[in-house]
């Protein structure tokens, strides 16, 4: 389960909270779709020091001061912070292991993750190791 919280000093943004529990099909219909998004006034900064060089108002989301550049719009009305949780499901693959358990972001990015995920690994009295039978057993833990 991930539960995320983002806030913004946006009028598009503002404050968007959103949980969901993780399986294959969440992450296919909720959450893979859910694109990057920046500030327009902050494009060139961006790419001036190597940033944003993949970036398009095809995978991301570019919000000036008072609405949405892609003509398109959002894909979801929260779609902000569902990118969050996209990250989130990202940056904790990274442990090679699925997480039982509930994670809850307040504000987060990938800094906050990665940081999260090496003081995670160094305290190794707070989580363990299971061998799991099958998948099914993941959602009766």
């Amino acid at each position: 389960k991930i539960s995320c919280t983002i806030s913004f000093d946006h009028p598009l943004i503002k404050y968007q909270s959103y949980t969901i529990n993780v399986s294959d099909e969440v992450f296919k219909k909720d959450i893979c779709s859910a694109r990057t998004f920046g500030f327009l006034n902050e494009i060139e900064y961006l790419k001036s020091y190597g940033f944003a060089k993949g970036g398009s108002l095809d995978n991301a989301v570019v919000i000036d001061k008072e609405t949405i550049i892609n003509s398109g719009g959002l894909r979801y009305p929260n779609e902000f912070v569902r990118h969050k949780i996209l990250d989130c499901i990202g940056d904790f693959s990274l442990l090679g292991l699925p997480i039982i358990g509930h994670v809850i972001l307040n504000k987060s990015g990938h800094s906050f993750n990665h940081a999260f995920l090496r003081e995670f690994i160094n305290q190794k009295e707070s989580w363990e190791t299971r061998a799991i039978q099958d998948m099914d057993d993941l959602s009766r833990t």
